[in-house]
């Protein structure tokens, strides 16, 4: 699975690519810092997934998801936030996402969802994790 990561804070995004890089299943497709780049990657790598924050400047992660599943809707998108609000995670899911994960989650969750959004791409359901 080729996932895009995109986050604003560059330290989490190293991160987070430093640990994906050891799973033989995930290729790390490249990084954005905000929205409106996000969707400029997706259009030049065409991902399978995009790992993406709610929160960011320039476009926030639900004005990003929503052109990304309106334009690619077969690229899975999964939220990555820290905010617990249930309006905000409605939000993300009503504009297209498949599921979404707190950053505060280990990485053996964050790959159990990206796996799972991944299986879920077949049923269009969306979810929570």
């Amino acid at each position: 699975m080729r996932v895009l990561l995109v986050d604003d804070n560059p330290f989490f995004r190293t991160a987070l690519k430093r640990c994906l890089e050891f799973e033989p299943d995930v290729e790390v497709a490249g990084e954005a810092e905000n929205g409106q780049i996000a969707v400029e990657r997706v259009r030049e790598l065409s991902p399978d997934a995009v790992l993406m924050d709610l929160n960011m400047p320039v476009m926030n992660g639900i004005e990003a998801t929503r052109l990304i599943h309106d334009r690619w809707p077969e690229i899975q998108v999964i939220g990555c936030s820290s905010t617990t609000a249930a309006e905000d995670l409605q939000l993300l899911l009503q504009a297209g996402a498949v599921g979404c994960i707190s950053k505060t989650a280990r990485l053996e969750q964050i790959l159990e969802t990206l796996r799972a959004c991944a299986d879920i791409s077949l049923s269009h359901t969306p979810a929570l994790y």
